[in-house]
This record gives C-alpha cells, sequence and structure tokens, in this order.
C-alpha cells in the first residue's frame, strides 16, 4: 500500500511517523599531551512530517586533528529545524582549553590548569580536564577525554589520558553506537584514553623498554566520534592528534505509509528492515520529502 491508499491509511489512524538521530561532526584531537576531540551534537526523536513538504538536511564534516596546538572542531550539521553543533576541538600544550562544541574537547597541557570545553545542553556532554593540575612533567603530562553524547569525558591522571565519553546506541539493541568522544594523548610511556563506546578515537601513548609508539585514532566516520590526541614520544617526536568523525542522519518510518523522495545534493542510501525504510544521509545538503 502507497500513495493510492494513503487517505484511507491516515484515517484508519496510522499516521506516518519518522524516528530520527541526527549527528554532527565530531572534534579533532590536539596535538602534544593533549585533550581528545568531543562528539558531535546528537539529537533523537520522532517526527511525525507533513506530505508533499521538503525538509532539510546537511552533514557535518569532522574537525582536523593538531601536531602540536588544539584541533578544530567539527562542522555542524541539519535536521529539518534542529542545528546540530559539531564537537569541540582537544586542546594541546598550547593552548590548552578544550573547545565548546556539541560535545566540548578534553584539556591540554597548558602552563596553568585547563579545562574541558562545554557540551551544548541537550545534545551533549563536557570535555575532561589534563593532569597539569597534578603537578606532571614531560614523561607523565596526560590530556582530558572528549565528551560524548552518553557521558562527559574522564579527567586525566598521571601517565593516563583520560577516557573519551560514552556514546549512544540507536536504535537500542542494534549495537550501533553514535557519538563517542576521542580519549586524551599522554607523555612519554603513558597510556592513552580509550574512545567513548569505540566511536570516538584512541589517544596517542608511548609503551614498553623500546618506546613502541601507538598513534592515535580518528573518529569513526559517519557517527560523529571525536578524535583522539596526540602524544609526545620522546625520540621518536610527536604524535599527532587524530580527526573527528563525520556527521550523519538516519531516518526510519513504515515503508507502507508514504513514499519519499530526495533532492539533488545529499548523498545517502536506502535499505530495509522489517517493514521499515531506512535512510542514512552521509553527506551534503539538500531535502527530503514524503508523499
Amino acid at each position: 500500500m502507497r500513495i493510492g491508499t494513503l487517505t484511507p491509511i491516515f484515517a484508519q489512524g496510522e499516521p506516518l511517523v519518522v524516528s530520527y538521530i541526527a549527528v554532527a561532526g565530531g572534534g579533532g584531537g590536539g596535538g602534544y599531551y593533549s585533550g581528545g576531540g568531543g562528539a558531535g551534537g546528537t539529537v533523537t526523536g520522532e517526527l511525525q512530517p507533513t506530505l508533499s513538504t521538503g525538509y532539510s538536511i546537511s552533514i557535518g564534516g569532522g574537525g582536523t586533528g593538531a601536531s602540536q596546538g588544539r584541533g578544530t572542531s567539527g562542522t555542524n550539521s541539519v535536521f529539518s529545524t534542529i542545528t546540530l553543533i559539531g564537537g569541540g576541538g582537544g586542546g594541546g600544550e598550547s593552548p590548552g582549553q578544550g573547545l565548546d562544541g556539541g560535545s566540548g574537547g578534553g584539556s591540554g597541557v597548558s602552563q596553568s590548569p585547563a579545562n574541558g570545553g562545554s557540551g551544548t545542553a541537550g545534545q551533549g556532554n563536557d570535555g575532561g580536564r589534563s593532569s597539569v593540575s597534578l603537578g606532571c612533567d614531560q614523561s607523565s603530562c596526560s590530556g582530558g577525554g572528549g565528551g560524548g553524547k552518553g557521558g562527559a569525558g574522564s579527567h586525566a591522571a598521571l601517565s593516563t589520558g583520560g577516557n573519551g565519553g560514552s556514546g549512544i546506541e540507536w536504535p537500542t539493541g542494534t549495537g550501533t553506537y553514535y557519538a563517542g568522544g576521542g580519549g586524551g594523548g599522554v607523555g612519554l610511556n603513558g597510556t592513552g584514553g580509550t574512545g567513548g563506546s569505540g566511536i570516538g578515537g584512541r589517544g596517542a601513548k608511548t609503551a614498553g623498554t623500546n618506546n613502541i609508539v601507538y598513534q592515535a585514532t580518528a573518529g569513526t566516520t559517519n557517527r560523529g566520534g571525536g578524535g583522539g590526541g596526540g602524544a609526545w614520544t620522546g625520540t621518536h617526536g610527536v604524535c599527532p592528534g587524530k580527526n573527528g568523525g563525520s556527521g550523519v542522519v538516519v531516518l526510519r518510518f513504515n515503508d507502507s505509509l508514504a513514499s519519499f523522495s530526495v533532492s539533488t545534493g545529499l548523498v545517502y542510501n536506502s535499505t530495509t528492515s522489517g517493514t521499515d525504510r531506512v535512510l542514512t544521509f552521509t553527506g551534503g545538503a539538500g531535502t527530503v520529502t514524503w508523499n
């Protein structure tokens, strides 16, 4: 049953309802004892669309990781009237302050204590603090974890980077996660912070008697994860922070209740899951319309 039977279906009390998750781009990790990037701002909900009306969608990109300074913030995504705020960039050696964003970036090391960036209410959480206030030196300084949609980034300890804040599972029970924060990087022979929910990037570290280098990792593409923070590795130099993951908009609705059309300019794929149509928008800008 599609367009020809829409009126009877609505008359029987079965309106078209679209479930959605919308995620902005994650922030990039800072460089050199640095904070992880904050996850992109994230909102879930339901929409009962007006037929033949175009609903705006644009997909934000991930921020850029830094070699020594602060990572850049991710860019915003849009769904309908909602603007999702890009994740805050992680702080570096200087400036150490993590940036505000959908979720805040973790702080890096600076000459004075630096706090993580603040998250946006309803979209994410704050980034964690660095270990500078604990009296760290080159071998033990560590960056805070970037905030995630599901929780704040953790504060760093001596020689241990803060973990990225957790992401969220959507839909519940599917094992698919979005918007985890990036882990903080460390000094020599430390432990890098983990990325939130496997979506945020891991913080860089060096370890073992041979100072084996473990590079930071990027936030997951089209999941809005924050990038992992960079590290100082002694004779191996600086491991840079990594990029945040790009954003995404995912829509689910009963495939029998309406047809849909997508304007040019949007990159998406269309699949089915039981009776649901699932539209996953991974790039560009445009509109989606139900008919």
